[in-house]
């Protein structure tokens, strides 16, 4: 049985920034940060949680899958939107930490794809049977490591290169498959001019890998 694109329901994005230098001046604006976040979403009044040097920004009235993430050198945005949501609401967001922090300049480290794939059953067949046969016969782009139902491997997007982490689970044979495409690129030594340029091309580039490469590798084409 063949899954088509019209199988794969997504659950939610992760969107990820990073940098390995920290903003020490993160706790000074951290407030007006928020609020100003709060207002791009029509101000939207979040539950907010501080864990050591991380702050979660949560909305259950917006959805249970909404959280924001916000420390010193790292903004983390997921949503159950439109991937071109995502895409809006994770540069606008940068674009108000980048109001505050004029010296820590964030990076794309990549995206998360959390989906479930809708496909009748295979009543002949045992429990799991399709994702082992999916991971022992994996052979897209160089594998770097696999256990289980979790497999991690290179591959170029576009003359771009990328790491890729594909995990799939599957509770039961009468359940949809679960699964995880997180899709980070391969760190570079670039301008700074062109951080832009970089974070249009991953969010361009998991698109079009999402809908067209990694449905052929999950048909074992």
């Amino acid at each position: 049985m063949l899954i088509k694109q019209s199988d794969i329901v997504i659950n939610n994005y992760l969107v990820g920034f990073h940098a390995f230098r920290k903003d020490h001046n993160f706790l000074s604006f951290k407030g007006d940060l928020i609020n100003d976040i709060s207002e791009y979403f029509d101000n939207l009044i979040f539950d907010q949680f501080d864990v050591g040097n991380l702050t979660i920004l949560n909305s259950p009235a917006k959805s249970d899958k909404f959280e924001i993430k916000l420390a010193a050198n790292q903004l983390i945005y997921q949503e159950n939107t439109s991937f071109e949501n995502i895409v809006n609401n994770s540069k606008n967001i940068l674009v108000l930490w980048r109001k505050y922090s004029k010296f820590v300049n964030l990076r794309l480290a990549g995206i998360i794809y959390n989906f479930k794939i809708n496909i009748d059953p295979l009543k002949t067949k045992k429990p799991f049977e399709n994702l082992l046969i999916f991971f022992n016969n994996f052979s897209f782009g160089e594998k770097l490591f696999s256990l289980g139902f979790n497999t991690r491997y290179s591959t170029i997007v576009n003359k771009h290169h990328y790491t890729i982490n594909v995990s799939l689970n599957q509770n039961n044979i009468n359940e949809p498959i679960q699964g995880t495409m997180d899709f980070h690129i391969v760190n570079e030594k670039i301008e700074q001019g062109i951080i832009d340029k970089e974070i249009d091309n991953v969010f361009s580039d998991s698109n079009f890998y999402f809908k067209n490469n990694f449905l052929n590798i999950l048909n074992g084409k």
